[in-house]
């Protein structure tokens, strides 16, 4: 079981990629280790690999030490906050934290509000 706290940011399907995309980069702005996961298990490389016009579902953990920590352990005391989890659904993108309040998820969905608000969310580099 993952736990954790959701918070979801209603927008029009069509913006979806381009959101679940701006999550990703704020999260990795702030984790330059990060590690990747789709939520069938596969990791990515770079956020470049990640298909995010039909990703659903993404996991990005702090660091690969984080990745293995959760797929042993699953979420504990010690590791909840090293893992943001990415979802995608008809009326817009949920993100599930261990704590908002904790300094990267708290930056993240600062960023993600002012960009839902803001109007233009960034686009992906072709």
């Amino acid at each position: 079981m993952i736990g954790g706290v959701d918070r979801h940011l209603p927008m029009p399907s069509q913006r979806l990629p381009e959101a679940l995309d701006a999550a990703a980069r704020a999260i990795l702005r702030r984790w330059r280790r990060a590690v990747l996961q789709s939520g069938d298990g596969t990791v990515f490389a770079t956020l470049a690999d990640v298909p995010l016009s039909v990703a659903a579902e993404l996991f990005i953990y702090r660091d690969r030490v984080s990745l293995d920590d959760w797929e042993v352990h699953g979420a504990t005391s010690e590791n909840v906050t090293t893992m943001i989890h990415l979802l995608v659904n008809g009326d817009g993108l949920t993100l599930v934290v261990g704590d908002p309040d904790e300094p990267v998820a708290a930056g993240v969905l600062r960023e993600l509000e002012r960009l839902r608000f803001g109007g233009e969310l960034p686009r992906r580099a072709a």
